[in-house]
């Protein structure tokens, strides 16, 4: 299960992108501004695909991230016994 905060930001990321498109929506209809303002939409929206989907998935490949199994701890086991030294 992800956290609220991922859930929250997630939230945020996606408001403003609607909200950033939708305000290029205006421009569209200019015969000056018209091409700016679909490169920049387009643009907004790549992205952000980008950054919420390639570049995660991107370092999971990376870094040979596996997904956690249900009930087991994400975390390293923490070793108790001395190390030692060399």
């Amino acid at each position: 299960m992800r956290s609220l905060s991922f859930k929250t930001r997630l939230w945020l990321g996606q408001v403003s992108l609607l909200a950033a498109m939708l305000a290029f929506i205006p421009l569209t209809h200019s015969v000056f501004w018209g091409t700016l303002a679909y490169t920049l939409i387009g643009g907004t929206f790549g992205g952000t695909v980008i950054t919420l989907v390639f570049l995660p998935a991107l370092y999971a490949i990376w870094f040979r991230i596996k997904p956690v199994v249900e009930g087991e701890s994400a975390a390293p086991q923490i070793r108790t016994a001395p190390v030692p030294a060399n």
